[in-house]
C-alpha cells in the first residue's frame, strides 16, 4: 500500500494556528485576552465627556426632546434615533445599538408592571395612615376638651375654698362625673353633699357600686 499523502492546506501546517481572531469588545469567554476597561473607555478623549456635555451633545444633535426629562422612555427613543443619523454607520453598530435599545425597552416595561401592582397597594396605605392620623388628632382634641371640662385644682390650692356652700360642691361633683362619665362607669349620681367644720367632706351617692367607683376620681381631685 502506498503511502498517505500530505496535504499542503492550512490545516497541516504547524506554523498556522487553528485559533479564532481576536474580536473587539467585552470578552465575554474564558480567554487571556486583557479587553480596555468601561473606567478607560470613559476616559478616552472626546467631545462627550461628562453629563453636562452629553446633554450638549445630543442638544446640538437634535436627538433629544427639548424640555424633557432624560427618563428611560427618553433615553430608549434616543438610542433608535442615533441608528438614523447616517447610512455610513456600519450595520454592526447599528444592529448592536438596536440589541441595547429593545434590552432596555423590556426593562422599562417590566418596571411599568412593577409600578402599576403596587400603585393601589401604596395608595390604601397612605390613606389608612391619613385616616389614623385623623383619628388621632381627633381623639388628641376630645381629650383636650374634657379635661378642660373638669375643675382641677391649681398645685396647692384645694377643689373645694373653705365657706364653698353644699349646692355648689355638690354641682361641682355632678359635673365632674357627667363628665368622666362613660359606658363602663356605674349610673348614678351625688344624692347629698355635707360639709364639715374641719374642713372635710361627706358624699352620699345613690348607690354603693357608684361609690367605690369615684373614690379614685375625688382622691385625684383633692
Amino acid at each position: 500500500m502506498p503511502p498517505a499523502k500530505t496535504g499542503n492546506g492550512p490545516e497541516n501546517d504547524p506554523h498556522i494556528s487553528n485559533s479564532p481572531t481576536p474580536g473587539v469588545g467585552p470578552d465575554t469567554r474564558n480567554t487571556t485576552r486583557n479587553p480596555t476597561s468601561t473606567a478607560n473607555i470613559e476616559l478616552l478623549t472626546s467631545t462627550v465627556m461628562d453629563t453636562m456635555s452629553a446633554e450638549s451633545y445630543l442638544v446640538t444633535k437634535m436627538l433629544c426632546q427639548k424640555d424633557q426629562p432624560y427618563s428611560l422612555t427618553h433615553l430608549l427613543s434616543i438610542l433608535f434615533h442615533i441608528t438614523q443619523m447616517t447610512a455610513s454607520i456600519p450595520l454592526p453598530v447599528t444592529t448592536a445599538i438596536r440589541a441595547v435599545a429593545f434590552i432596555l425597552k423590556k426593562h422599562i416595561q417590566l418596571v411599568e408592571r412593577i409600578t402599576a401592582a403596587i400603585k393601589p397597594p401604596l395608595e390604601s396605605i397612605q390613606n389608612a395612615s391619613e385616616h389614623l392620623q385623623n383619628s388621632i388628632q381627633q381623639t388628641g382634641e376630645s381629650l383636650t376638651s374634657t379635661t378642660d371640662k373638669v375643675a382641677y385644682p391649681q398645685p396647692g390650692a384645694t377643689l373645694f375654698p373653705p365657706n364653698t356652700s353644699n349646692s355648689d360642691i355638690m354641682k361641682k361633683l355632678k359635673d365632674a362625673l357627667s363628665n368622666i362619665h362613660n359606658n363602663s362607669t356605674p349610673p348614678g349620681s351625688v344624692k347629698s353633699v355635707h360639709a364639715l367644720h374641719n374642713g372635710g367632706i361627706i358624699i352620699e351617692l345613690e348607690s354603693e357600686s357608684l361609690a367605690l367607683g369615684y373614690v379614685t376620681l375625688l382622691v385625684e381631685l383633692s
